[in-house]
């Protein structure tokens, strides 16, 4: 029924001419409602449901809405469904979870729930997920289940109560009791039997559930792994349309949102294990990926390739089977060449470079090279980014020199959207697979003439490091900056690596006229008052000492340079020269020949781009990927190495065992305020079995017996993985902890009383030392305290009895000790309760105990983050999160924010020298929990990009990953 006031009034907003005349009516018909309210008792339900919806068009138009809630709500409780519906939107849209009139409709919501109208029904549930706070799910969470399960209930209501249960576990998930959503069998069987409900929009809801389900507690619902593959299965079956209906297919794709999703939840778990289901699953996957052909409707090709491209993430989860992957490169190459269609383009490279790392894979990539490589000259810089990381992924030692041509080629365009990283990838490239070392030296050298403001100082060093290390490559090295120097336009990082190497090598090519030491010492006199940098000064002028080392014949000239630069403004120069020009003086030649003697060879180890450059001499000829070397880098044990399954079951058989290694003496329900006896193996992660064997699993090195590891300090992954830490300190020494002496930290504080923590922490127990001051002049009486968790246990407390009374201006002390099970978002709580002044008294505050307590930063070496980086693809045990800063990027104040929630900054890790990359782990009784993260830094627009991978999906959920503080 139209309301002829309320059409009226949108109408005359609707002819304002002005924001102000707006304002004027607004203030008019707030001032009438107001009025009419206050006489409440003598409106009609129509008029009630009138002026309530004048005052949500009010506030949708922006204005603050302060009065009438109460009238509002009071339509909740009416019989009508007009006068509901209203009662409901308002209380959606004007108050929030925290508003204590929510309270007011907890039973008429909870009345509603059981209604047998299921328009009602929809009506609670829609404001049980839109606006229900703590006490709203703690209270109706379990009627909401009911509607769910009942076999009584309506398809539009099971919908709907699905949706809601995914709501409030998303935001609530302890409010469906300890054993959760599906804590005994009777309940997973039940949702279980929904996937096979004859309405598919009541299996697409129940599966959004399962999902969200899943990523709680993978363990629990292993079994959804079979029941999905069969829905997979009917859905694809050629009858399929018929036994649906009609409705729910879309463009002739029978309800691609249910697939994409069942595709999503398949990839939590490893492929099934029954051989007859695992065949189907494949069979039906091929099916999805061979038949996709593009057809002339953009909304036909759209349903389709939704879940084409979703079975190809399943098909590189798999990674095993030959025929999908195969099949799946195949579509992959036939998307590349649609020309107008550049969404699917983007797809298929970034399907292209996920799928890099498998081997079968990559060998097919190379059959659509060409087409990846016009990629790079797209318009859309975000293909020729993808083009680039495919490029960059699929290149072998086969192949090597076409692409790195090819890149250098593209480098001459002028794409400054990713110059930058492409001189980065150009420069790994040509050292990881250059046949030759020869052509590693031109190719770098190119790079430099060709991108010299983005190559950064590591990648010329690196080219010195190479040549210093292979003798046989100096003479050749030296000729070749010199031909590189002789041009008149040189770039600074060409001058920079050209002069250091004819400081060093220059004598291999004295010999010849052309490159004499007096035409090597010009050519370096030239550049030297040529180029602008300071550095590169500092660099020529030791070159030009070098050379006098060697060839005394040049000695006045380079002294003359030195003393010309004795009053230079740059300190460091000023004093090279000063310093070289007294070792040149007379009688110093002994000394001057021992402080310019040739450089010894580098230490690998230094190496910030790729790996050692003798493996890659050692690398053979044939066709290989950069995936196939990383494995086979792996193999260094006479064993071969083994896999480390990262899944949630896997982590769950892991903790099992580390739980039954336990001695009796460390039993986590033993006496925990005993810090001075020895700690668990399990919560060091050192040589114990409940730790070690994790790093040789992911990276495959040889097992070591416990004495020696005891002995080593592996440091990097070693620690991360639970492999290599190393022993618990012995009987009476310092206990190691994340934030010791933490004398004087108030937790809370009012008139009456203060209480202060110390917090020492080490493994997965934390000790916490509380002292409560008494701060009146009475006596504190009936002292009680109590910790509490927030959600679901995850810590094992024993708290020393405390003094039952405080007297005036006294302070007494007491222990805490707890053990970190699992993961917690939330600190436990202190609660106290006592008598101060005639009253009775009650406090609840926080214990200064975060997960991040328990975690510890660790350090590695590139080639070991990127094997774990590698080893964590997808959900969801990675999260991507990209936000704003609100200040000004300084990469050292992002360093320093990341070692505060205790991860290390790794140096040199990754290819852009403006990213940080960090490592942690995290130590927890039921299995430590490894984390990588990866902050990308656009400073021109003040974002960030975080990515984080651990082997815990809640960890990867929940963690706040600092990002406030960023």
């Amino acid at each position: 029924m139209a309301m002829r006031g309320l059409t009226q009034f949108i109408g005359d907003i609707r002819n304002c001419a002005n924001k102000e005349e707006e304002r004027k009516r607004v203030d008019k018909e707030m001032a009438n409602i107001r009025k009419h309210f206050k006489e409440a008792t003598k409106l009609t339900a129509y008029q009630k449901k009138k002026y309530v919806w004048k005052m949500l068009y009010i506030y949708v138009l922006g204005y603050e809405v302060d009065f009438g809630h109460m009238e509002a709500l009071n339509l909740i409780t009416a019989q009508g469904y007009s006068e509901k519906m209203v009662g409901y939107l308002a209380c959606v849209l004007l108050l929030s979870e925290t508003n204590e009139f929510l309270r007011l409709i907890i039973n008429s919501v909870k009345n509603d729930l059981m209604s047998a109208n299921e328009e009602i029904q929809g009506l609670a549930l829609a404001c049980v997920a839109n606006v229900g706070g703590r006490e709203f799910a703690e209270t109706l969470a379990g009627d909401v289940q009911r509607i769910l399960l009942s076999n009584h209930s309506r398809p539009q209501a099971r919908k709907k109560a699905a949706l809601c249960m995914l709501r409030l576990l998303r935001k609530y998930p302890d409010a469906f009791g300890e054993d959760g959503i599906g804590g005994n069998q009777d309940q997973r069987d039940s949702l279980y039997d929904l996937l096979e409900d004859p309405s598919l929009g009541v299996v697409t809801a129940t599966m959004s559930l399962l999902i969200g389900l899943v990523s709680h507690n993978p363990e629990l619902w292993t079994d959804s792994v079979n029941k999905c593959c069969k829905l997979l299965s009917k859905l694809n079956h050629p009858n399929a349309a018929k036994e649906f209906g009609q409705e729910y297919v879309y463009y002739k794709t029978i309800n691609p949102w249910l697939q994409v999703k069942i595709l999503r939840l398949l990839q939590y778990y490893p492929p099934p294990e029954r051989h007859e289901v695992h065949t189907k699953l494949c069979d039906v996957l091929l099916h999805i990926i061979s038949d996709a052909q593009m057809q002339k409707n953009v909304n036909t090709n759209n349903s389709a390739h939704s879940v084409v491209f979703e079975a190809i993430n399943y098909v590189i989860h798999m990674e095993t089977n030959k025929e999908l992957i195969s099949s799946a490169v195949s579509m992959l190459g036939q998307r590349m060449t649609a020309s107008n269609q550049p969404n699917y383009r983007y797809l298929a490279l970034d399907a292209m470079q996920r799928m890099s790392h498998i081997p079968d894979a990559a060998q097919q990539f190379k059959k659509h090279q060409e087409t990846i490589i016009k990629s790079l000259k797209d318009n859309d810089v975000s293909l020729r980014r993808r083009a680039l990381d495919v490029l960059y992924s699929m290149c072998d030692s086969k192949n090597s020199e076409q692409v790195v041509g090819e890149l250098l080629d593209y480098l001459q365009g002028g794409d400054y959207a990713i110059r930058e990283e492409l001189v980065l990838r150009v420069a790994i490239l040509a050292e990881r697979f250059s046949p030759n070392l020869q052509w590693y030296v031109d190719t770098i050298l190119k790079l430099m003439t060709l991108a010299g403001d983005y190559v950064s100082d590591h990648i010329w060093m690196r080219v010195v490091q190479i040549v210093t290390n292979n003798e046989e490559l100096q003479l050749y090295a030296a000729e070749t900056c010199y031909r590189s120097l002789k041009s008149e336009s040189v770039h600074e990082s060409m001058i920079k690596c050209g002069g250091y190497i004819l400081g060093e090598f220059g004598h291999h090519i004295a010999h010849k006229n052309e490159t004499s030491p007096d035409n090597q010492f010009m050519i370096l006199k030239e550049k030297f008052h040529a180029c602008e940098q300071w550095e590169t000064k500092q660099i020529l002028i030791s070159s030009c000492v070098k050379l006098v080392n060697v060839h005394p014949q040049i000695k006045g000239a380079v002294v003359e340079l030195l003393k010309k630069h004795t009053t230079t403004i740059d300190a460091e120069l000023q004093q090279r020269a000063i310093e070289y020009l007294a070792l040149t003086a007379p009688g110093k030649e002994t000394m001057l020949e021992t402080v310019l003697d040739v450089m010894p060879n580098f230490p690998e180890r230094e190496s910030i781009l790729t790996k050692k450059i003798k493996e890659r001499e050692r690398v053979s000829t044939t066709d290989r990927t950069a995936a196939q070397i990383k494995s086979e880098q792996n193999k260094d044990d006479e064993d071969g190495p083994q896999t480390v399954d990262l899944s949630a079951s896997a982590v769950k058989s892991s903790a099992s065992r580390a739980k039954s290694q336990l001695s009796p003496s460390q039993n986590p329900h033993n006496d925990l305020l005993d810090l001075t006896a020895e700690e668990p193996s399990h919560m060091g992660g050192g040589g114990g079995g409940g730790g070690g064997g994790n790093l040789d699993d992911l990276l495959g090195a040889p097992s070591q017996p416990a004495a020696t590891q005891k002995s080593q300090n592996l440091g990097g992954l070693d620690d991360l993985l639970g492999g290599g830490s190393p022993p618990p300190p012995a009987h009476g020494a310092q206990q190691g902890s994340l934030m010791d002496d933490m004398l004087g930290l108030g937790i809370y504080e009012d008139p009456i009383i203060n209480v202060q923590a110390q917090l020492a922490v080490q493994g997965n127990v934390a000790k916490i030392l509380l002292r409560y001051t008494n701060k009146s002049f009475s006596e504190i009486s009936a002292f009680k305290t109590a910790v509490q968790q927030v959600k679901i246990p995850a810590m094992l407390f024993q708290v020393q009895d405390a003094a039952t009374s405080i007297a005036p201006n006294a302070t007494i002390t007491q222990q805490v000790q707890m053990q970190a099970k699992t993961y917690f978002s939330e600190p436990p709580k202190l609660a106290l309760s006592f008598s101060a002044q005639g009253s009775p008294r009650q406090v609840t505050t926080w214990l200064p105990v975060h997960v991040c307590k328990f975690q510890q930063p660790v350090t590695c070496n590139k080639d070991q983050y990127f094997a774990v980086w590698g080893k964590i693809t997808g959900a969801p045990n990675e999260s991507v999160n990209v936000f704003k800063s609100p200040r000004p990027i300084v990469r050292t104040d992002v360093e320093n924010v990341v070692k505060t929630i205790n991860y290390s900054a790794l140096q040199g890790v990754d290819p852009n020298p403006n990213n940080v990359c960090g490592a942690a782990k995290i130590n927890l009784g039921a299995g430590d929990v490894y984390c990588v993260i990866r902050l990308e830094i656009d400073s021109a627009q003040q974002a960030y990009k975080l990515t984080v991978k651990t082997n815990n999906a809640q960890v990867t959920r929940e963690g706040g990953w600092g990002c406030n503080a960023l």
